[in-house]
């Protein structure tokens, strides 16, 4: 498991320096390098107080991570707003007042928390997220992204495609598996961000398919 922290020079700066661990995830995507910077953002550190990133979550081990990095990140402090069909997250995020938490309805999975059905994916239809973090069982050249439940693949693939940018992360012990349910191909999220354990073929079949490969 990652253990993930965000930094603010991280978050205004970029992916780099020698004082972060191994497989420390830097979430600086939510903020200014990853999406488009409007005239009021570049006002202030962050922006005018009704400039807000929106994250999008689905559920698992790595996005709860994720999750509680953002909940503990000073330099997000501003306000962000998070998306989510996992109530475990939602309910552990809602708590910190300057996230604006986002549940859909559905029908609850307990398996992995999600909320599931034709209500989450058609709530979901509505939103747009400046970037989304998705969680998988398996991400393969070939067989793309991929889940064990048929049921969280539909709402989970809605959420890619309403995002501006999406990125599956998964650690190196996922890549080359191919899971039951396809939630998309590769070429249709923005990139992948895994540990640096990862199988340097399995990578280059990876970043073939023409997606960013990120190291954390």
């Amino acid at each position: 498991m990652w253990t993930l922290q965000i930094s603010e020079r991280c978050v205004n700066n970029g992916i780099s320096g020698p004082e972060y661990s191994h497989y420390t995830f830097f979430t600086n995507f939510i903020r200014q390098g990853h999406h488009p910077r409007t005239s009021s953002e570049m006002n202030g550190p962050y922006g005018s107080s009704d400039v807000r990133s929106v994250v999008a979550l689905n559920g698992g081990t790595t996005t709860v991570e994720v999750a509680r990095a953002i909940a503990t990140s000073e330099a997000l402090h501003s306000g962000v707003t998070v998306v989510t069909n996992a109530l475990n997250i939602a309910t552990e995020l809602t708590v910190r007042p300057f996230i604006k938490i986002v549940v859909c309805g559905g029908v609850a999975r307990p398996q992995s928390y999600e909320l599931v059905g034709s209500l989450a994916g058609d709530t979901m239809g509505q939103l747009t997220s400046d970037i989304c973090f998705l969680g998988a069982t398996g991400v393969d050249a070939a067989g793309g992204i991929t889940i064990t439940d048929e049921a969280e693949a539909p709402v989970n693939r809605v959420m890619v495609t309403q995002a501006k940018r999406s990125y599956v992360v998964a650690d190196a012990s996922k890549l080359g598996e191919v899971g039951f349910f396809r939630i998309c191909q590769l070429a249709e999220v923005t990139g992948l961000i895994t540990d640096d354990a990862a199988d340097p073929a399995l990578l280059n079949a990876i970043r073939d398919t023409g997606i960013e490969v990120i190291l954390a």
